[in-house]
């Protein structure tokens, strides 16, 4: 079976709410579901917010197509937090068949690249303290704790931890595919 090609980054279209949805059940399950309880109830994927999103004047949704399939996607914006005025990585969620095949890495760097234009310095992320593969992922975008943490009722209440880099951080595709 043949590698599937390097992904290509566009905005998403309101049309794919439905698929977008989906990869994210697929992800958040392979992602997350080693941090939860085995009798977990997972939440619904939430159309609406991605649906919002793509048509909200200050976020975008990002997508990674790769062999004409979505391979992954994020969402980015204002920082949700009232302590903050930066941009935040509201989301990534890539295809687990896609894992460690480049999408997250042109994902973060085009929404870096978005943040910036949008007048914004630094980033955050909220990360799952627990989930070391993907904090390992944005540590190597320059991302660091920054004592804020929380714990989500949604997701069995795990602790998430709140992320900070600057935009300017230095990452090339080969110190980066981790996602």
């Amino acid at each position: 079976m043949a590698a599937p090609s390097a992904p290509t980054i566009r905005p998403a279209e309101a049309s794919e709410t439905p698929a977008l949805a989906q990869l994210w059940e697929r992800s958040a399950r392979a992602g997350f579901g080693p941090l939860l309880p085995g009798d977990f109830a997972w939440p619904a994927a939430d159309g609406t917010r991605i649906a919002e999103s793509i048509a909200g004047f200050d976020t975008r949704v990002l997508v990674a197509d790769s062999d004409d399939a979505i391979a992954g996607y994020a969402t980015l914006g204002p920082a949700r937090d009232d302590d903050l005025d930066c941009g935040e990585l509201r989301s990534l969620f890539v295809d687990p068949s896609h894992w460690r095949g480049g999408a997250a890495h042109m994902l973060v760097r085009d929404g870096f690249a978005w943040l910036a234009t949008a007048g914004y310095n630094r980033a955050i992320v909220w990360s799952f303290k627990a989930n070391e593969r993907a904090n390992a992922f944005y540590e190597r975008w320059g991302f660091r704790a920054d004592g804020r943490e929380a714990t989500l009722a949604e997701f069995s209440d795990l602790l998430a931890w709140r992320l900070a880099a600057p935009l300017s951080a230095p990452v090339t595709r080969a110190t980066a595919n981790a996602g």
